[in-house]
């Protein structure tokens, strides 16, 4: 408190700062099985980012982040990993067809 002018005040109380929960990590909102050659979409929430995002029951994600996913926790700990406002590029086969989608994970509330 040495940097208070003197006279300011009779007492100065420090508030320690609230320690916030972190917040739960991303999630797609989907259920998924493994599948050969990826994962495959089983469930798909409504209002879920992956629904959001253009993934579809039935596709299969063969990779994230540009490596390939063989199993089910691989993609989930992709995810979880993500930081709030990044981008995750999946490649996905759909109807026979590789399509790229991009998850955009939404930036923390302030």
């Amino acid at each position: 408190c040495a940097e208070l002018p003197a006279g300011l005040a009779d007492a100065v109380f420090a508030v320690p700062a609230l320690r916030q929960p972190p917040p739960p990590p991303p999630r797609l909102g989907v259920g998924l099985e493994d599948a050969e050659g990826g994962v495959r979409i089983v469930e798909l929430t409504p209002g879920s980012l992956a629904e959001r995002t253009g993934l579809r029951r039935g596709d299969l994600i063969t990779e994230a982040a540009g490596v390939p996913v063989k199993r089910s926790g691989q993609l989930i700990g992709q995810v979880r990993r993500q930081p709030a406002g990044t981008w995750l590029p999946l490649q996905v086969m759909r109807e026979g067809k590789a399509v790229e989608v991009v998850v955009r994970f939404a930036r923390e509330a302030r």
